[in-house]
């Protein structure tokens, strides 16, 4: 059978055409990749960003109580207060962005109960204060219950940081080789 110049012609267009719906595929498939493996990098940095600002939240709180301790001001309760309102919405939000994660998930189950013994040593102790003075709030400081439960959440809060910096790595890196496939 003879193929006229015409059907070589048609043949290469098709051939090319198919070549070209190849790569355009590739390339698509490329581009998603690069996009999904973004999206998890930007989600890996949020997890670390709400993670600081918990403990940040958990740090205005202690100094709010303490300069309410020192001076017996309630003017120091103003972070103390404003820090307690925000940490739910905070773990919330933790727990929102983890919720594919079960190790994190265990994790957030782990330090909540934490952060709300935190929270409820701190009334305490201010309570004491209220009710028995300096010296007797200072003696319930000098317990180190507080100390020893905020070491507990900072070092959870260590561990799930810990967490997402080893999957941010691994996000970065499929991102680069994605981002240059797609290049």
């Amino acid at each position: 059978m003879r193929f006229s110049v015409e059907d070589a012609i048609a043949a290469g267009l098709w051939i090319a055409l198919g070549i070209l719906a190849l790569l355009s595929a590739s390339d698509y498939r490329s581009t998603r990749a690069f996009l999904d493996t973004s999206e998890r990098v930007n989600h890996a940095h949020e997890v670390v960003e709400q993670l600081d600002h918990l403990l940040g939240e958990m740090t205005d709180a202690e100094t709010g109580q303490r300069g309410y301790l020192i001076t017996g001001s309630v003017r120091y309760l103003a972070p103390h207060e404003q820090a307690t309102a925000r940490i739910a919405d905070t773990l919330h939000a933790i727990r929102v962005l983890t919720a594919d994660d079960a190790a994190q998930q265990e994790r957030l189950n782990r330090l909540v109960p934490e952060v709300a013994s935190r929270l409820r040593i701190m009334r305490e102790t201010m309570d004491v204060y209220d009710q028995q003075g300096f010296a007797a709030a200072r003696q319930h400081v000098l317990t180190d219950r507080g100390k020893n439960v905020m070491d507990a959440i900072r070092e959870l809060v260590d561990e799930m940081q810990r967490a997402e910096r080893t999957v941010l790595l691994d996000r970065s890196s499929a991102a680069h080789t994605s981002a240059q496939l797609t290049l």
